[in-house]
């Protein structure tokens, strides 16, 4: 049998590997590919032979042949074992056992996830167009119609069910019902969590009637799916959460299968984890079989892109959606690389081994700096461009060639990177060029393509390319990240160097055209000139994308700029605290209160709404005579406030913990409302978040200080002088700088 379809999952199961497919007469497919991977084994010709030997009885290998391939970091082809698995299910126990055996050392291809290496031997990624052929159950051939980097990419109509749970809290105390909202196309309907017999039964015909491919949630992983698995147990209620029901759910908070296989481990046990300074928490994760499940609240890439920008990542990256969806742009970015290098026949270590090169303290200092930040005298300005260097690390590391084998390489001179002083290859193209040259092209299409369109359009555009432009910013980050399969600090180092040197550059090129440098920041610079126009900033941006190589865009002309000054030095600014109003009314904030994830509610539509006003504004004496209506904005909220009309819900505070509750010495907010969930039953692990409503700030009792959500009533008493505070602070961040502070 031949048809045309849509690739839509793939994961192992016993003779293989389960792949789904949507046909064109949307009929949802599933078919076995009976796919052998193979790992390979290095070593001395004699120790070969008797590896060889030793595994020549073991079942789960259905050949073994002997090789010559090259890896990653060396130029010259070895010897090695190339070992064929029976079964995509025998994998995992198979590469832990000659893990302990050989050590990780001798190992090759042992670690890439099943799924992601299905696709790069099958040329196949999610809802790629393809030509199928099937015997019966069987996948028999497979040939992939259209591309990963097409522009307008033909998609199929996914039919999606979304669950929340009502009232928006990601945790739930011991035994508290669990109401849950359901929408989709067929209608939206609140299921009663005290009739949880009633609530399965119901959420069971809508899973049958509708057979969802995407269940989009709210707290998914980490709350929704585990509870109502076990409600469904505890219950007897057959739940068709998968469209695939003979693959078992795990039992037990430890409980995990189908590990490494291309989608994430079922169920198990959250962690908590250090990144870039911060404590995160990454919960259990709870794929489907045959639908997808997507937890927005914990994925990454759809809160950052939405669904375009999700299943942009996972085309071109070419990894299972739902795995996509619990990992991030280094995973992206990484499976790039793979896919690149596995398709060219080259060895992937399972260990990176390549490690950072001897420095003296001196080379160091020179070497080891990040972007250039040219910091802002506090105040506003007027008709201020904002230049913006179109993806400037990965454009660097195309234009210049720098990647991980090509930094002082041992083939040719190579080109020399400023004060660094390392050496680029001229000779040969580098992993990093290969794999960020068609990115950068598709990026800059889809931006082109973006000015001519409008509307949901412009908007699909707009979260394709952002999820491209942060996949681009972290290939730059993988790069120095000490576990990054293709990482290398120099390479990292070669990379802002370059990049310092353009923004320099760019900077003399505008001084010389008149221009004068108010903001840089390190591939942005904020520049103004008596009676430039679009037209002269589009000039000037020519200029410096010529001279550097790197193109650069005007992201806009703003009728106004405020950079505010730092709260402890005044008289300093904050390199990424401003806010202001380009020429087409659109606006522009980073850094202040409403940007900020733990400030309130209602003091973000507060802020909100001021610069709303002050939006209106067409030049500086503008925007000095609005900011009276903004001050009464915030005037009549501090009245609200200060009278206890405020709705409690409005005020409450979302923290992250950093340590596990008993571990904190002082008492913040988040750590008594913390404590108050561990006192009943709840235990949140660093880098969780906790919500809390704070009662009264100066209370000489800890305990009735704040109090934590869910515990939190409508009626729910609040710190008046606190939230009044908190609002006066918001808007002294728009007034202060215009001269109309609030009284």
């Amino acid at each position: 049998m031949r048809f045309e379809a849509w690739f839509f999952d793939v994961y192992p199961t016993p003779g293989g590997m389960a792949t789904w497919w949507i046909g064109r007469d949307g009929g949802r497919v599933r078919l076995v590919d009976p796919w052998r991977p193979a790992l390979y084994v290095a070593g001395a010709p004699p120790e070969l032979e008797a590896i060889r030997g030793r595994l020549a009885g073991d079942r789960r290998i259905a050949r073994i042949v002997s090789e010559r391939r090259r890896e990653f970091w060396s130029p010259a082809p070895a010897p090695v074992l190339r070992l064929e698995v029976v079964s995509p299910r025998a994998w995992d126990p198979l590469v832990r056992e000659l893990g302990r055996a050989l050590g990780p050392a001798r190992l090759f291809n042992a670690d890439l996830p099943l799924g992601q290496r299905y696709c790069y031997e099958r040329a196949l990624f999610p809802l790629a167009r393809c030509r199928v052929e099937a015997d019966g159950p069987l996948l028999r051939a497979v040939e992939s119609l259209d591309s990963p980097w097409a522009l307008r990419p033909s998609l199929p109509p996914l039919r999606v069910l979304e669950l929340a749970p009502t009232d928006g809290v990601p945790y739930r105390l011991p035994g508290a019902a669990l109401d849950l909202l359901v929408r989709s196309a067929a209608g939206e309907e609140r299921l009663d969590g005290r009739e949880p017999l009633g609530l399965l039964r119901r959420l069971a015909r809508r899973l049958e009637a509708e057979d969802p491919d995407l269940v989009l949630t709210d707290w998914g992983d980490q709350l929704l799916i585990p509870a109502l698995v076990a409600l469904a147990g505890a219950h007897g209620v057959e739940l068709p959460l998968d469209r695939e029901a003979a693959l078992p759910r795990p039992r037990g908070a430890g409980a995990a299968v189908v590990a490494k296989s291309g989608r994430q481990a079922v169920g198990g046990a959250g962690r908590s984890y250090l990144s870039y300074g911060r404590v995160l928490y990454r919960g259990p994760a709870w794929p489907l079989y045959g639908r997808w499940h997507v937890d927005r609240r914990a994925s990454f890439f759809y809160g950052e892109t939405g669904l375009e920008g999700l299943l942009e990542a996972a085309r071109l990256a070419r990894v299972p959606v739902q795995r996509m969806a619990r990992t991030t742009p280094g995973t992206a970015i990484t499976s790039m690389q793979l896919d690149l290098v596995v398709g060219e026949g080259v060895l992937v270590p399972w260990k990176k081994r390549e490690p950072e090169a001897f420095k003296s303290g001196l080379a160091l200092l020179t070497a080891d700096k990040g972007g250039l930040v040219y910091r802002p005298r506090p105040g506003l300005y007027a008709r201020v461009g904002e230049l913006d260097f179109a993806s400037m690390y990965p454009a660097i590391m195309v234009h210049h060639n720098v990647s991980p084998e090509t930094v002082n390489c041992a083939c040719c001179g190579g080109v020399l990177v400023p004060e660094d002083g390392y050496r680029v290859c001229w000779q040969r193209d580098g992993l990093m060029r290969r794999v960020l040259g068609p990115l950068v092209e598709l990026r800059r299409q889809l931006k082109h393509a973006m000015r001519a369109s409008a509307g949901s359009e412009r908007e699909a555009l707009d979260r394709r390319q952002t999820a491209l432009k942060w996949i681009g910013v972290v290939s730059f980050g993988y790069l120095g990240y000490h576990n990054a399969r293709f990482g290398r600090i120099e390479a990292h180092e070669a990379i802002t160097a370059f990049g310092r040197e353009a923004l320099l550059r760019a900077k003399e090129l505008a001084e010389a055209s008149g221009f004068r440098m108010l903001h840089g920041l390190t591939d942005c610079l904020w520049l103004e000139r008596r009676g430039a126009g679009e037209a002269d900033y589009r000039a000037l941006a020519a200029a410096i994308g010529k001279a550097t190589g790197i193109p650069v865009g005007v992201e806009g002309v703003y009728r106004w700029i405020v950079f505010c000054s730092a709260r402890i030095l005044p008289k300093t600014t904050v390199p990424n605290r401003f806010f202001g109003v380009f020429e087409d009314g659109r606006i522009k904030a980073r850094g202040i209160e409403f940007r900020r994830d733990d400030t309130p509610p209602l003091v973000c539509a507060m802020q909100e709404r001021m610069l709303t006003v002050l939006a209106a504004a067409e030049d500086l004496a503008g925007l000095r005579a609005l900011a009276p209506r903004a001050r009464r904005i915030a005037e009549a909220e501090v009245r609200r406030i200060l009278a206890g009309q405020a709705p409690p819900p409005g005020l409450v505070i979302t923290r992250r913990l950093s340590m596990a509750p008993e571990e904190y010495v002082k008492d913040d907010f988040q750590v008594l409302a913390a404590r108050q969930l561990l006192a009943r039953g709840l235990r949140l692990e660093p880098g969780q978040s906790v919500q809390y409503l704070v009662i009264d700030a100066r209370a000489r009792r800890r305990e009735a200080r704040v109090l934590a959500v869910p515990l939190v009533e409508d009626r729910s008493p609040y710190d008046r002088a606190f939230y009044a505070a908190l609002c006066r602070q918001a808007a002294a961040t728009l007034l202060d700088p215009l001269g109309d502070p609030l009284a």
